[in-house]
């Protein structure tokens, strides 16, 4: 598949995630981290999360359609899926394994999509920081 479609696929997907975490924090939360969603302290943090999600999905379908460069949002959120993934196998011993398993292999498996997909735009997608 070309890399700018598998890059769509991601970012619609980290747009309705986060969306879908922004806007009911705590029925979402519950199949992440269990009842503990139910507290306003732990909703504050979930938003915290559809927020990064909305907003990296959001930049980077922006810059597919404007033709801008794609690099940087890619990286970086394949960076965040990464750090999910390892977020994930260190809360297990709190949430369960079950309930980690998703949240692991889901947020794996996009740092690696997306991680390759950065690596395949090369070095003229790059944003130069000059350009910033």
């Amino acid at each position: 598949m070309e890399n700018r479609r598998v890059i769509a696929l991601l970012s619609i997907a980290r747009v309705g995630v986060g969306t879908a975490l922004l806007v009911s924090p705590h029925r979402m939360g519950r199949t992440w981290v269990g009842s503990v969603a139910g507290d306003r302290r732990a909703a504050l943090v979930i938003r915290g999360f559809g927020a990064r999600d909305l907003a990296l999905g959001l930049g980077t379908l922006r810059a597919l359609r404007r033709d801008e460069p794609l690099t940087g949002w890619v990286q970086m959120a394949a960076f965040g899926d990464a750090c999910d993934a390892v977020a994930g196998l260190a809360g297990a011993s709190s949430v369960g394994m079950l309930r980690s398993i998703p949240t692991v292999v889901s947020a794996a498996a996009a740092a690696v999509i997306g991680a390759g997909a950065a690596a395949g735009l090369g070095t003229d997608s790059t944003v130069e920081t000059t350009q910033i």
